[in-house]
């Protein structure tokens, strides 16, 4: 591990730069994470996290014209 150096992340995704995502860590989400054999499971969850933050954004953006919609 990087220890004091390794990037603030929960299971890859940072969340307070939204947008960055890391593959390959050391436990990631398990011994594998860092094998090639590991990496495709958690490219996988960050592909499922990447595609929920999208549709909460795309949830908030239509929410928001919904509202401006019922205000005019």
């Amino acid at each position: 591990m990087l220890g004091p150096q390794e990037p603030v992340h929960h299971r890859g995704v940072v969340e307070s730069e939204p947008g960055l995502y890391f593959l390959g860590l050391k436990f990631l989400h398990s011994v594998s994470s860092e094998q090639i054999h590991g990496v495709g499971r958690d490219a996988a969850r960050l592909a499922d996290a990447i595609a929920r933050r999208g549709q909460a954004r795309s949830d908030r953006r239509a929410a928001r014209q919904q509202g401006q919609l019922e205000s005019a």
